[in-house]
């Protein structure tokens, strides 16, 4: 696992845009005959770098101005990014079978473009994830459904997407809900609508705040669902059936941990933890956004972690670079007798693209075990 520092995440990323934008400038050039590789490298660093600014300066504005620009910035940042992996995988196939360097840049435009809309395309569908877990002391089996990063904001307002999400979770007949964080990403989303549906779910629904609903506004977010039905768990604990649900805010492991996200909240895992001092002869269900501290989960005798976050990675090549930054990434997996499942969540952020992960719901079966 990378270990993220203040400087880390920043540095990584300018040097990723200057080493990219230098290299497909200079295969542009090499395949046009002439120009210079200066002005090229110049106009490409500069589209991605006013990619990322306008994202996140219009990310949490509501007027259309903003909004149209939030939309291209974040599809120019997957354009940018699709156009140098077709820019390294024409040469590839360049090394395979040469062919006239005129031909290139039509290669790399045509790559660029059937991996932008294809990953656009596909993230839009939403998979059913099952997974069986078996929980000591649990005292019947139990279906649950765990939602993770919805993200309505700029993409997926409409509501033919939550009322989606609504009757695929409904259609599963669920025991009980949980929801692990990013309701939405932007301030635009701060309406009703988008919490309503809610009440047409046919389970209780447990739920806990993620790093975008804090950059957002997490006290309205949580009065909201709160409002509309939502089980609500801020640093708390509480009983279900005999097993107990820990509903944890956003925040980092422990005092030695950083994360570049947003937190408002000041304690640590390990601390709040401590203070909740679970039954540890009880099932336990620990609910968090990222999949950090698992050490102290287990420490408190926590069977099963549930948590989002990380998309995966969301597209590739993320999806490398999030098996380094998180030791957790996807999928069940465990630390000692602590289980963790990490949901590639069903929205996504900035890029609304997906390749190499998937948009899921994911359906527990968590069964007793001896």
């Amino acid at each position: 696992m990378l270990k993220l520092t203040p400087y880390l995440v920043p540095t990584l990323l300018l040097t990723a845009l200057i080493l990219g934008s230098l290299y497909v400038s200079k295969r542009f050039v090499w395949s046009l005959g002439s120009g210079k590789t200066i002005f090229f490298f110049i106009g490409f660093f500069a589209f991605t770098i006013l990619s990322f600014v306008g994202l996140f300066l219009c990310l949490n504005k509501t007027d259309t101005l903003s909004h149209v620009v939030y939309i291209i910035s974040a599809f120019s940042m997957g354009l940018a990014l699709y156009f140098l992996c077709s820019t390294l995988l024409a040469d590839f196939i360049h090394l395979l079978i040469k062919f006239p360097p005129k031909y290139f840049n039509y290669l790399t435009i045509s790559l660029s473009f059937i991996l932008f809309f294809g990953g656009y395309l596909y993230s839009k569908k939403i998979h059913i994830t099952e997974q069986t877990i078996q929980i000591i002391g649990l005292p019947k089996p139990i279906k649950a459904v765990h939602l993770t990063d919805i993200h309505i904001g700029h993409f997926r307002s409409n509501p033919e997407y939550l009322n989606e999400i609504i009757e695929k979770t409904n259609a599963q007949n669920p025991d009980i809900i949980f929801f692990t964080g990013d309701y939405l990403d932007a301030v635009i989303a701060l309406d009703d609508k988008f919490f309503s549906p809610l009440t047409r779910l046919n389970a209780p629904l447990f739920f806990v705040e993620g790093n975008h609903d804090v950059s957002t506004n997490a006290p309205a977010i949580l009065r909201k669902a709160k409002r509309f039905g939502a089980k609500v768990l801020m640093n708390q604990m509480t009983d279900w059936n005999g097993i107990q649900i820990i509903g944890l805010n956003h925040m980092v492991a422990d005092e030695n941990s950083f994360s570049p996200h947003t937190s408002a909240e000041k304690s640590t895992i390990k601390k709040v933890l401590n203070q909740l001092a679970p039954n540890k002869e009880k099932p336990t269900i620990l609910l968090h956004h990222s999949p950090d501290g698992i050490e102290y989960a287990n420490k408190h005798g926590i069977d099963l972690y549930l948590t989002g976050h990380t998309h995966g990675g969301q597209l590739f090549p993320i999806t490398i670079l999030a098996n380094y930054m998180f030791a957790y990434n996807k999928g069940l997996d465990h630390f000692k007798n602590t289980k963790i499942y990490v949901s590639q969540g069903i929205g996504t952020f900035g890029p609304p693209i997906r390749i190499g992960t998937k948009s899921e719901i994911v359906i527990l079966h968590l069964t007793p075990s001896n």
